[in-house]
């Protein structure tokens, strides 16, 4: 096969634009607190449960006992559930929002709740790459790499003067940076630089911020560098290196990582760390504990935790020890209270609390195995499933797919585009 010299960007552009071929999130679930969301395979979102806030996206109050279609979404690439409200990426880029706002503005649309998907307004009408939300405040990243917030203000999570509690539309922070990734905890905000510089700020009264004190800072912070992604929750930041060493809560650049070879971690009532060897841990006095290995994805809440295996059997982790739950499975997520499964073939599953019609089985039962709601009526397609800890890029490529002077085999390339047109 003949050999092109064309830098990886140009041949990740290029793939990126075949990008409509495939929808990396094809199936995506999410079970949050009373209500459930699912993506099918024809890129339609479908919820039910809890909706008193129209966190469904539905127009009435009432809950859905079923799984229903939103009306007036179609494209959707990824659903990010926030505080009694959620946010849909869609495949052109472009932000929805819809659910509670109160007086946080948390949704970027003002102060009133929307009862139906709206487009957020983001810069110029700019593209959005990223957007994460927690305790009523979002940020977001656009396609230029600018970073966006808006939502509550009361620990300066938005880096604004105290006097002002919260904003109700995208304002732009630090426009002399690009970003690549952002993460915020309850009240705090961080976001990571193109070339790998954590910025952190907003509240610091458990050392979240990673600067080696507890002072809350309004000012974003410069605390790491050489950083490959961030996660938080609540008042627990963990900082990934590039080089897979880890920190929870800890001045990185002055003190001894927690563990390394770390791919990305989780945050639920205990902290679970995925290795690079596709092995999860559960972190224990700041101890790594074994929990299972031959991991595929992962999803926890509260005291749960569960696992799908590389062989695509799901696994309950929550124990001392896993416990088999399904097989054939494709993609998992749980509330802490109710957990969603959706198996190869198309086939939702459903289990745990009930009392809001959460698991869309027409009741109000609770159930503790899990019960057929629904299945696709679309087969699922041939899906490239996206890296959540990937670095800057949007396609992460195996070293086999690189020589050895860094140049991707074009040849490649195109068998991969083909092979992703077929599933059109």
């Amino acid at each position: 096969m003949k050999q092109h010299t064309l830098r990886s960007t140009l041949v990740l552009a290029a793939i990126l634009s075949f990008s409509n071929l495939a929808h990396v999130n094809a199936g995506q679930l999410a079970a949050v607190l009373k209500s459930s969301y699912w993506i099918q395979n024809d890129s339609t979102l479908w919820s039910w449960g809890r909706n008193f806030e129209h966190q469904l996206g539905h127009t009435s109050y009432l809950e859905h006992t079923k799984p229903t279609k939103v009306p007036g979404l179609n494209h959707i690439k990824k659903i990010i559930p926030g505080e009694n409200c959620a946010f849909i990426l869609k495949d052109d880029g472009t932000l929805w929002g819809f659910g509670f706002c109160g007086t946080t503005g948390q949704l970027g649309l003002g102060s009133t709740e929307i009862s139906s998907p709206t487009r957020v307004p983001v810069g110029d009408a700019e593209l959005i790459k990223q957007v994460v939300n927690e305790n009523y405040h979002t940020l977001a990243i656009t396609s230029y790499h600018r970073l966006y917030c808006w939502g509550i203000n009361d620990h300066q999570q938005l880096s604004l003067d105290k006097t002002i509690t919260s904003i109700s539309k995208p304002r732009r922070l630090m426009s002399h940076e690009e970003f690549s990734r952002a993460a915020v905890g309850r009240n705090h905000s961080l976001a990571i630089t193109r070339d790998g510089r954590l910025y952190a700020w907003g509240d610091n009264s458990h050392g979240q911020l990673c600067d080696g004190t507890t002072t809350l800072s309004a000012e974003p912070l410069q605390v790491a560098t050489s950083v490959k992604t961030v996660v938080a929750a609540r008042d627990i930041t963990i900082i990934i290196k590039r080089d897979g060493n880890m920190w929870v809560n800890t001045d990185a650049e002055h003190s001894e990582p927690i563990m390394g070879n770390v791919k990305g971690a989780y945050i639920a009532d205990s902290i679970y760390v995925i290795t690079n060897d596709a092995t999860l841990w559960r972190l224990v006095d700041n101890e790594p504990v074994k929990v299972i290995d031959n991991v595929r994805k992962v999803s926890t809440a509260g005291s749960m935790a569960f696992v799908v295996k590389t062989d695509n059997t799901l696994w309950d982790c929550s124990g001392s020890t896993p416990v088999l739950v399904l097989t054939n499975v494709s993609t998992v997520s749980t509330s802490g209270e109710h957990t969603l499964a959706l198996q190869r073939d198309g086939s939702l599953y459903a289990w745990g609390r009930n009392d809001q019609a959460q698991l869309g089985d027409n009741r109000h039962v609770s159930l503790t195995s899990p019960l057929f709601i629904l299945k696709d009526a679309k087969p699922e397609p041939e899906v490239v499933e996206e890296d959540e800890f990937a670095a800057d890029e949007d396609v992460v490529y195996d070293d086999a797919d690189v020589n050895k002077d860094g140049i991707i085999d074009v040849g490649d390339v195109m068998a991969v585009i083909n092979a992703m047109s077929r599933t059109k």
